[in-house]
């Protein structure tokens, strides 16, 4: 696909529609949707990278059932996004075929397009992408809109134009909760079956597909309602959370695109949208499935304590003291200065990091002179 043709660009002219349906299904003003886009850091993985995004998205829950709960919280806690707003494409196809590599008989994990059989690449989406957004009034809630390029017709069937599906992911990087009506089919959400996970879940943006749920039983006996669409594209969290996850430490080649073309669009010229292609540059000697056991265990560290400690920030104009610091009283952030310098302290209260799941370290301080 051409960078011209990229999801991005095709969603951004198809906005400019009078009759696009993108509204509908996003449940959003579409200039506000075109700025999301626009301002969004735009990555396409490529073909390498999508095949890879299955290995991080596999390989850390191939533990025992009991562990995988944990293992998926964690890099939840890790999955912040250095930006507000990301734009991931992936491909598609690249993405399916490496997922179905991966399955050995475990069925973990609930996967897109349906069982895990190989299925012809005709029936498998080319390119899909993700608009990942924080949350303007919660830093620690993400928001995960899924779009599809144009769907070429058979000849029998007209062309599909590009669109959403009329639902969002939804997860919190904190342990707090999503709302109970959010979190009904979360396992549809991060897709590792027998598992509830309360800090994912799924928010319809469009009535025809939150009242077209139909009745799930797990093999456990849960039962659920969910809308066949959400379970045909399940996933989502956990694929989007263990890149970001581990985004910073992936080895890879960018490449930036930079279009000088552009499109007329009501009466005015407009210019495409650039975006990075990410491509994996996979070390000598190690395979997919080794370099992503490597980077999900960078993004986890054994359960421990944090003791109590000042942490001092340092003003622009700030001369420090030469002598000691005369302090101030702690005030109702917790926060003191020098009265000499202008120094600022605050306390960090006692805690804990880390994922209980891989033990628990705790610290012996030995104070002493010599």
């Amino acid at each position: 696909m051409s960078a011209e043709n990229s999801i991005a660009n095709q969603i951004i002219r198809e906005s400019f529609r009078k009759d696009s349906q993108l509204r509908y299904f996003t449940k959003r003003n579409l200039p506000e949707l075109r700025s999301a886009i626009q301002t969004a850091r735009r990555f396409e993985l490529d073909e390498s990278m999508s095949a890879f995004l299955a290995d991080l998205s596999c390989t850390p829950f191939r533990a025992a059932p009991e562990r995988r709960g944990d293992t998926l919280k964690s890099i939840l806690h890790s999955a912040k996004l250095p930006f507000p707003k990301i734009w991931l494409e992936i491909d598609g196809r690249a993405f399916r075929r490496r997922m179905v590599e991966l399955n050995d008989g475990d069925s973990f994990a609930l996967t897109r397009t349906g069982p895990m059989e190989l299925v012809d690449d005709s029936e498998v989406l080319p390119k899909f992408a993700y608009l990942v957004e924080q949350d303007l009034k919660d830093s620690n809630l993400v928001r995960i809109t899924e779009f599809t390029g144009l769907i070429p017709g058979d000849g029998l069937n007209k062309d599909i134009p590009p669109s959403s599906f009329g639902l969002s992911w939804l997860y919190r990087t904190d342990d707090l909760i999503l709302p109970s009506n959010l979190t009904e089919a979360n396992q549809i959400a991060h897709g590792i079956t027998n598992f509830n996970c309360l800090q994912t879940g799924i928010e319809y943006t469009t009535d025809i597909i939150q009242h077209n749920k139909v009745e799930l039983v797990f093999p456990t006996g849960e039962t659920i309602k969910v809308a066949p669409l959400a379970m045909e594209i399940g996933g989502g969290v956990r694929y989007v959370a263990c890149l970001l996850a581990t985004l910073a430490d992936i080895p890879m080649i960018k490449a930036d695109t930079t279009l000088s073309k552009g499109y007329v669009a009501r009466g005015q010229y407009r210019k495409y949208l650039n975006h990075s292609i990410l491509k994996i540059n996979l070390p000598a000697k190690t395979t997919p499935n080794k370099l992503a056991k490597k980077l999900i265990a960078i993004t986890r560290r054994r359960r421990h304590e944090v003791r109590g400690y000042w942490r001092k920030r340092v003003g622009q104009n700030t001369q420090l003291c030469i002598g000691p610091h005369m302090w101030s009283s702690e005030s109702e952030t917790h926060e003191s200065h020098c009265t000499k310098c202008g120094l600022i302290r605050k306390w960090i209260a006692p805690h804990e990091r880390g994922d209980a799941a891989l033990g628990y370290v705790t610290h012996e301080y030995i104070l002493g002179h010599s």
